[in-house]
């Protein structure tokens, strides 16, 4: 099914979501339709089947059914038509690699996410600037990269180059990234979207006022700050606050264990900052 998008990937703010599983480690379908419109109505688009959604514990018919969920969820409702789906795809073979990509497209989903396969990507091996424009020569179906690193490159005008996090969404926006992918929006969707449309705004203006440039810088201080509670939280923190915000989230599929109670009120408590800031939007 082609992509109602084209080879355009829709710049802005996407959250790579969790999986969620009951106590049997069966697939928790309802609280994962919960979550995808959770972060879909503020606005942020969807990844799937990513690192964080614990796509190496699934099996290939749990990842299809999580696709056809996601997508149900998003045609389902006229007013998350515009949002979009991109679905990992990735397998430690390139064979398995393309079968998975072929079942996201067959079941809906507007772009497929790769990564290196094990062990380049648990080795930190750093597809650099020179590698990444090579890649994006290839094909003109690879049309899109996110980094997980602390920089932005851009490579080419209709190449959509996202952030791994959301600390440095505001400066890397100044350099034309697409934006980006960050656990938090999973958390504060609607605080991470505020971030980029006000500084999109604001530089896409003839001038910049110091009023306005505060309150920018002022909200990214905020979102980095818990940007990096969110990273430390791994897969195990972030499914406990959602389990005390939103009443679901449960444990992660074994071997990764939860996180403990005194641990997660920690976490949550270090996220207060942001979520005060998303109750008020």
């Amino acid at each position: 099914m082609p992509s109602k998008f084209g080879r355009a990937v829709p710049h802005g703010v996407y959250a790579p979501l969790y999986t969620f599983f009951n106590d049997d480690e069966s697939l928790d379908l309802e609280s994962y339709k919960k979550h995808v419109r959770f972060v879909a109505s503020a606005g942020v688009g969807i990844v799937a089947l990513g690192s964080s959604g614990e796509a190496v514990h699934l099996t290939r018919d749990e990842r299809n059914v999580l696709i056809s969920a996601t997508r149900e969820v998003l045609d389902g409702d006229s007013a998350l038509a515009s949002i979009p789906l991109i679905v990992g795809t990735s397998a430690s073979s390139t064979r398995e690699t393309i079968e998975f990509a072929k079942d996201a497209a067959r079941l809906g989903a507007d772009f497929g996410m790769v990564i290196s396969p094990d062990p380049g990507a648990a080795a930190g091996i750093d597809i650099n600037s020179d590698l990444m424009t090579e890649i994006a020569s290839a094909s003109t179906n690879i049309v899109g990269t996110k980094l997980t690193l602390s920089r932005i490159t851009t490579l080419r005008d209709n190449f959509a180059v996202f952030g791994g996090f959301v600390d440095f969404l505001a400066p890397s926006l100044v350099v034309k990234s697409a934006g980006c992918i960050t656990g938090l929006a999973n958390i504060a969707p609607k605080t991470c979207l505020k971030l980029y449309r006000d500084t999109e705004s604001a530089f896409s203006s003839p001038s910049i006022s110091s009023t306005t440039l505060s309150a920018i810088q002022e909200l990214q201080f905020v979102a980095s700050r818990a940007d990096w509670v969110i990273i430390k939280g791994g897969i195990n923190g972030p499914k406990y606050a959602l389990d005390k915000l939103n009443g679901y989230g449960g444990k992660p599929r074994r071997p990764l264990l939860p996180m403990s109670e005194a641990d997660g009120d920690k976490m949550l408590a270090e996220l207060e900052e942001v979520l005060a800031v998303e109750r008020s939007l």
